[in-house]
């Protein structure tokens, strides 16, 4: 998708549009900003996934006929590294705009991993982990960039591999609503087939997670973020920020997670630690707060605080 996604780049926002006057984005940033006729902004099209998303999990938790849930995971899949091509071709690109990449990312797949556990249902437990194994990858990933340890993606664990597994797992569970509760063989090998699938979202995310660990661990035991605010690993630690803020806020205590799976081995940082370090964090932070309110009212998650405000400290 992102090579496709550079060999369009300049056509990008003219796809949009296309695609808008077909209808695909209805209620969102991109189709108001294509009926004000106004130029199509990065921050739009990264919001818009989120909407999207949100979409796609209320016709399924509606247990609807989801006859265009193709085109709208493949449309919502389109979007994702559309918004870093657009800012790039309109000159707008922001120190900002991974961590609005990322925590968009981030809130999407917990929007999904809520969805998957309670219409299976999961326990309690179990949806925990699959929310908290979709952030193990990504931040051990950041945390690797920021220690000047090399990495790579693609594979088990990865983000690419978790969108294909969700894709599966959400089709399967259009299909299950679809089955009558007297067929209840075939609607038990379905769930079973999810279960499946869900474990190895986990064990994927935390294998990989514990790769990257080994790593940091042979060359430091404390993960800190890099002094340089210019340097692809103060990117990273942006990222890392806003990812490890937005799960504050949602009620998930991920830097806990990520220091328990490490067992000692490496102890990641924790927003105060981050802030406290280094200036330029916290002055991106509060340079995406208004965007960060703008994520969490979208995605409909319950939030601990009433704004990133309060999680955010004033300079």
């Amino acid at each position: 998708m992102r090579k496709f996604q550079n060999k369009v780049a300049k056509h990008i926002p003219r796809i949009i549009g296309f695609f808008d006057k077909l209808g695909a984005f209805p209620n969102t940033r991109i189709h108001d900003v294509m009926q004000k006729k106004e130029v199509l902004q990065a921050d739009d099209i990264t919001l818009t996934q989120l909407q999207m998303t949100d979409y796609i999990c209320k016709t399924i938790e509606q247990k609807k006929f989801f006859h265009s849930f193709f085109i709208e995971y493949i449309l919502t899949s389109f979007l994702n590294g559309a918004d870093g091509t657009v800012a790039r071709q309109l000159g707008t690109v922001t120190k900002e705009g991974g961590i609005k990449d990322a925590v968009v990312d981030r809130l999407s797949e917990v929007m999904v991993a809520r969805l998957i556990a309670k219409e299976l249902p999961l326990s309690n437990h179990l949806s925990h982990d699959l929310q908290v194994a979709f952030q193990l990858s990504t931040l051990t990933k950041a945390a690797s960039e920021m220690s000047d340890v090399k990495t790579s993606e693609g594979g088990v664990g990865s983000m690419i591999e978790r969108r294909k597994t969700l894709f599966l797992i959400l089709n399967d569970l259009i299909n299950l609503n679809l089955l009558p509760n007297a067929a209840k063989p075939i609607r038990q090998k379905l769930i079973n087939k999810i279960n499946k699938q869900v474990e190895f979202l986990i064990e994927g995310s935390r294998q990989r997670a514990l790769q990257r660990i080994k790593a940091i661990a042979q060359k430091t035991s404390k993960v800190v973020a890099p002094s340089n605010p210019e340097s692809s690993g103060a990117s990273e630690a942006r990222k890392y920020a806003g990812i490890v803020l937005i799960n504050n806020l949602i009620g998930i205590d991920i830097v806990a997670e990520m220091n328990k799976l490490a067992g000692g081995e490496v102890i990641f940082p924790t927003i105060p630690s981050l802030l406290i370090d280094q200036k330029y964090i916290l002055e991106s932070l509060t340079n995406a707060k208004v965007f960060l309110e703008d994520a969490i009212e979208i995605s409909g998650l319950d939030i601990r605080k009433k704004s990133t405000q309060s999680a955010v400290p004033t300079r």
